[in-house]
């Protein structure tokens, strides 16, 4: 668990996940949590995104913007997609050059401290923070039997050994596990 900025995120389940979310005010805040709720990609990635980067079908998370320094498209499943095109009518872009997650100031985007502080103030859950999604998600993919190499590619960890260390093991795959003896 992560307290005072060290230490791993917190891992939600699915429904907790959708409870966090549902506490949020429609906001950019609500929009980008839905975002990593069903895309698994960093904060800060995710915050930097741009319209033109946005299609039905995939979210084109560009080189400068990524972690790794290589560009990655996330598939974009029907509920993501409904949210982004409401979020898209809604806030009413001038040109697809504009950040979908607009921040304070003119052509800037939203940062990643402005959304974990309206996170930590919605969130029904303690110690909740923005890599709290990005853990969630990857490991709720593990437990569904999502390969790991499928993980990564979305992710966009460099490889499996890191990947491995966001995702949480509980007790019921433990006994699973020993139960298989």
């Amino acid at each position: 668990m992560k307290k005072d900025k060290f230490g791993q995120a917190r891992i939600l389940s699915p429904e907790e996940l959708d409870q966090l979310i549902a506490a949020i005010p429609y906001s950019h805040h609500k929009v980008l949590a839905i975002l990593l709720r069903y895309s698994g990609c960093r904060c800060t990635e995710a915050a930097k995104s741009k319209w033109k980067n946005y299609s039905s079908d995939f979210l084109l998370l560009p080189k400068p913007d990524t972690k790794t320094d290589t560009s990655r498209s996330i598939p974009i499943n029907n509920k993501l997609k409904l949210e982004l095109d409401l979020w898209k009518e809604h806030s009413k872009p001038l040109n697809d050059d504009e950040y979908i997650f607009k921040g304070r100031f003119a052509n800037s985007h939203l940062r990643r401290q402005s959304f974990d502080k309206a996170i930590r103030k919605y969130s029904p859950f303690k110690d909740v923070s923005t890599h709290t999604f990005r853990r969630s998600v990857l490991t709720a993919m593990k437990r569904a039997g999502v390969p790991l190499d499928v993980i990564r590619s979305i992710s966009g960890h460099a490889d499996i050994k890191t990947l491995e260390l966001y995702l949480g093991i509980d007790s019921v795959e433990q006994f699973a596990a020993v139960n298989v003896l």
